[in-house]
Protein backbone atom coordinates (compact mmCIF):
# COMPACT_ATOMS: atom_id res chain seq x y z
CA UNK A 1 0.00 0.00 0.00
CA UNK A 2 1.19 3.32 -0.51
CA UNK A 3 1.68 5.96 1.81
CA UNK A 4 0.47 8.98 0.67
CA UNK A 5 1.03 10.83 3.86
CA UNK A 6 4.97 9.90 3.89
CA UNK A 7 4.98 10.77 0.06
CA UNK A 8 3.49 14.20 0.63
CA UNK A 9 6.35 14.92 3.17
CA UNK A 10 8.66 13.75 1.02
CA UNK A 11 7.39 16.03 -1.82
CA UNK A 12 7.03 19.03 1.02
CA UNK A 13 11.08 18.46 1.48
CA UNK A 14 12.18 18.54 -1.54
CA UNK A 15 10.86 21.86 -1.73
CA UNK A 16 14.03 23.01 0.01
CA UNK A 17 16.61 25.17 -1.78
CA UNK A 18 19.04 24.44 0.44
CA UNK A 19 19.62 21.21 0.18
CA UNK A 20 23.43 19.51 -0.59
CA UNK A 21 23.76 17.12 -4.10
CA UNK A 22 23.60 13.80 -1.93
CA UNK A 23 20.14 14.50 0.02
CA UNK A 24 19.05 15.30 -3.40
CA UNK A 25 19.96 11.72 -4.60
CA UNK A 26 18.43 10.39 -1.80
CA UNK A 27 15.25 11.86 -2.29
CA UNK A 28 15.70 11.29 -6.32
CA UNK A 29 15.99 7.83 -5.53
CA UNK A 30 12.99 7.93 -2.93
CA UNK A 31 10.56 9.28 -5.20
CA UNK A 32 11.72 7.44 -7.65
CA UNK A 33 10.78 4.05 -5.81
CA UNK A 34 7.68 5.16 -4.74
CA UNK A 35 6.51 6.07 -8.47
CA UNK A 36 7.22 2.32 -9.11
CA UNK A 37 5.02 1.51 -6.71
CA UNK A 38 2.29 3.85 -7.60
CA UNK A 39 2.86 2.32 -11.38
CA UNK A 40 2.50 -1.04 -10.27
CA UNK A 41 -0.89 -0.13 -8.07
CA UNK A 42 -1.96 1.74 -11.46
CA UNK A 43 -1.79 -1.45 -13.48
CA UNK A 44 -3.53 -3.46 -10.92
CA UNK A 45 -6.72 -0.59 -10.50
CA UNK A 46 -6.64 -0.82 -14.84
CA UNK A 47 -6.91 -4.62 -14.21
CA UNK A 48 -9.57 -4.18 -12.20
CA UNK A 49 -11.40 -1.73 -14.17
CA UNK A 50 -11.45 -3.76 -16.93
CA UNK A 51 -13.17 -6.37 -15.10
CA UNK A 52 -15.58 -4.22 -13.89
CA UNK A 53 -16.49 -2.92 -17.65
CA UNK A 54 -17.16 -6.13 -18.54
CA UNK A 55 -19.88 -6.66 -15.26
CA UNK A 56 -21.26 -3.03 -14.91
CA UNK A 57 -24.78 -3.52 -15.64
CA UNK A 58 -24.55 0.25 -17.35
CA UNK A 59 -25.36 0.11 -21.50
CA UNK A 60 -22.90 3.04 -22.66
CA UNK A 61 -19.35 3.08 -22.25
CA UNK A 62 -19.32 6.68 -20.53
CA UNK A 63 -21.95 5.28 -18.19
CA UNK A 64 -19.87 2.51 -17.24
CA UNK A 65 -16.73 4.52 -16.88
CA UNK A 66 -18.51 7.35 -15.01
CA UNK A 67 -19.62 4.52 -12.28
CA UNK A 68 -15.84 3.31 -12.21
CA UNK A 69 -14.55 6.66 -11.37
CA UNK A 70 -17.02 7.29 -9.32
CA UNK A 71 -16.20 3.86 -7.01
CA UNK A 72 -13.61 3.87 -4.48
CA UNK A 73 -11.13 1.96 -6.69
CA UNK A 74 -12.02 4.71 -9.71
CA UNK A 75 -11.51 7.61 -7.34
CA UNK A 76 -8.02 5.73 -6.28
CA UNK A 77 -6.82 5.38 -9.95
CA UNK A 78 -7.56 8.92 -10.14
CA UNK A 79 -5.39 9.86 -7.02
CA UNK A 80 -2.75 7.63 -8.00
CA UNK A 81 -2.50 8.79 -11.41
CA UNK A 82 -2.27 12.49 -10.27
CA UNK A 83 0.41 11.20 -8.35
CA UNK A 84 2.23 9.22 -10.99
CA UNK A 85 2.23 12.43 -13.20
CA UNK A 86 3.73 14.85 -10.29
CA UNK A 87 6.48 12.48 -9.39
CA UNK A 88 7.58 12.55 -13.20
CA UNK A 89 7.65 15.96 -13.16
CA UNK A 90 9.65 16.56 -9.41
CA UNK A 91 12.06 13.73 -10.50
CA UNK A 92 12.97 15.25 -13.58
CA UNK A 93 13.20 19.21 -11.69
CA UNK A 94 16.04 16.93 -8.75
CA UNK A 95 17.72 15.62 -11.71
CA UNK A 96 18.06 19.44 -12.74
CA UNK A 97 19.12 20.57 -9.53
CA UNK A 98 21.65 17.41 -9.19
CA UNK A 99 23.63 18.41 -12.43
CA UNK A 100 23.05 22.09 -11.58
CA UNK A 101 26.20 20.69 -8.95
Amino acid sequence: MINTNELQALLQSVKDDKLDQRTLEEFRDSLIHFRTDIKIAVAELKKRRAIFMLQSGQTSIMAKKLEWDASDEGQRLLQLTGYEQALGEEISGLRDRIWSF
